[in-house]
């Protein structure tokens, strides 16, 4: 199996997902610990943000904070479990910032459900879950035109690396859009390279 590889593209998605929705604050403890974590994972203290976005989430008044709050947090907290290559607890968070977007959302996926699907699909990758994967790209690929600049870039870099999987699986139309769109944003030049 081919294994998942995280080109250059794909950390303009994780910094850009990150700084896409305010942080909604609420001035209870919950805001407070998240506030913190935050701050903590700016400098790069990553220890102890992964304990204070921990704390944050199982604070008694997380429950007070609005849908959309809760939804950014566990989504910033999967993204570092990721990033600390804790796989298996981004995936789980992901699942459950999922459940709560689509709440939102309803039957028409937009560009913050589709975020979310492409952290899982990543996060599937990685873990060798590829029929999950293949599941959740299928979903993601009606709203990836609306991915822009970087973001597209690496959802192109997500789907180029799933075409052989999905191909494999004997899904060829899919394998065939993936690679349509792959190529319609192909992967920026390295940096290293002056012209």
């Amino acid at each position: 199996m081919k294994p998942f590889r995280l080109s250059r593209a794909l950390p303009v998605l994780f910094a850009t997902l990150a700084a896409c929705a305010p942080a909604l604050a609420q001035d209870n403890q919950s805001d407070k610990l998240f506030h913190d974590c935050r701050a903590a994972w700016a400098d790069n203290n990553i220890g102890a943000a992964d304990e204070l976005c921990y704390k944050s989430l199982t604070a008694p008044d997380f429950k007070d904070v609005p849908a959309e709050a809760r939804s950014l947090r566990i989504y910033n907290y999967a993204q570092l479990k990721r990033m600390i290559g804790n796989w298996e607890a981004a995936e789980e968070l992901l699942l459950e910032t999922l459940a709560l977007e689509e709440a939102r959302a309803g039957a028409k996926p937009d560009l913050p459900l589709a975020r979310r699907l492409a952290e899982l699909s990543i996060a599937y990758a990685a873990q060798g879950k590829w029929p999950e994967g293949i599941d959740v790209v299928q979903r993601m690929m009606p709203v990836a035109d609306q991915f822009k600049g970087g973001e597209r870039a690496a959802v192109a870099e997500i789907f180029r690396n799933y075409v052989p999987q999905v191909a494999a699986a004997g899904r060829t139309e899919l394998a065939r859009q993936l690679n349509d769109f792959s190529e319609s944003a192909p992967a920026p030049e390295p940096a290293f390279i002056q012209r």
